[in-house]
């Protein structure tokens, strides 16, 4: 009783014949039996998957649904971590999988002439008669209009070349080193009063023009708009923090190495009249430098609770662009 082919085995049942027990017996041990022979081993062809293959695969699907998040989350961290990287810093953080990307924010580091950003104002002034200023503005960053801007360095200019040639009392008469005739003009509280008639080369001294700048400001004129016939400014001999009195002011260091603060609008409140923007003048004759610098949370030059140094001799104006944030344009070092 042995396994034999399929022609021996055909060959035991042709027609008529009658199989032996032997021969059934060897019918049966030809074919495979599992529970004598146990599983079919079958010899994979060209091409086919065998078992071993496919044990390969079942622990490779096993790894990759367990581990592809993190496996794609390395990847992409791997691309964007110790690469070349201007004005930016990407930084892949594993712990959560995140990629943070903080862009450089400091405006000096720009260079304008590549980037086409606008990183400064720039202002220029050039003498165009006795008592006027042309004042050309480069708008940027700073959020206010060149008009804005021109119309409270104006003031400030008027202001400072009056500081040599005016004598500074409660007057409606006063005399000028360059003999130019002084008309002293109260508005009546309206400051869109048209310009009395006096000749062009006469300056008008406005006042009580509602705390505003008089619409119809000649270019020699000078506006005071707290003190009818006075030219107010406050001088400071230490240490000194600004107040919404100073507005349309000017405060002069006159003498010690003095800081001038500007305190957050929540301790020193301004008042702003529609579109004028509160400003401050500022003079150093104080024989030392003079420091302006922001409080807490207050930005000065774009630099939260920042500083400038106005030298000896040094003139500005600071104008706040909105609560708490402040410019300064004039002399610095």
């Amino acid at each position: 009783m042995a396994q034999q082919n399929r022609t021996t085995l055909k060959g035991y049942f042709n027609t008529g014949d009658t199989p032996t027990e032997a021969q059934f017996a060897d019918l049966i041990d030809s074919f495979h039996n599992p529970s004598n022979d146990g599983a079919v081993q079958v010899q994979p062809s060209e091409g086919a998957f065998a078992n071993g293959d496919k044990t390969k695969l079942d622990g490779i699907a096993t790894g990759a649904t367990a581990n592809s998040d993190e496996s794609i989350q390395d990847l992409v961290g791997a691309m964007l971590t110790g690469n070349t990287e201007t004005r930016i810093t990407v930084t892949y953080q594993d712990a959560d999988g995140t990629i943070d990307f903080v862009v450089d924010n400091d405006l000096s580091n720009y260079d304008n002439t590549t980037s086409g950003f606008a990183v400064a104002a720039t202002l220029a002034s050039a003498s165009v008669g006795d008592g006027a200023a042309l004042v050309g503005y480069d708008n940027a960053d700073s959020g206010l209009s060149a008009t804005t801007v021109k119309a409270a360095l104006d003031e400030l200019d008027t202001d400072i070349n009056d500081l040599g040639s005016m004598a500074l009392e409660d007057t409606s008469s006063y005399t000028t080193s360059t003999n130019l005739p002084v008309n002293y003009y109260d508005a009546g509280d309206d400051k869109t009063a048209a310009r009395p008639s006096v000749p062009t080369a006469t300056r008008v001294l406005w006042a009580n023009t509602e705390g505003l700048p008089p619409d119809n400001l000649g270019v020699n004129d000078t506006w005071d708009g707290y003190y009818a016939g006075s030219l107010l400014i406050s001088d400071k001999t230490a240490a000194y923090s600004f107040v919404d009195a100073d507005r349309g002011t000017i405060v002069r260091a006159t003498s010690g190495t003095l800081t001038f603060t500007i305190d957050p609008n929540a301790t020193t409140a301004w008042t702003a009249a529609t579109g004028i923007p509160v400003s401050v003048g500022v003079v150093n004759d104080s024989g030392n430098n003079l420091t302006i610098q922001g409080g807490t949370g207050v930005s000065v030059n774009g630099a939260s609770a920042g500083s400038v140094t106005v030298p000896d001799g040094g003139t500005g104006l600071l104008i706040r662009n909105s609560s708490d944030d402040w410019s300064y344009y004039g002399d610095a070092s």
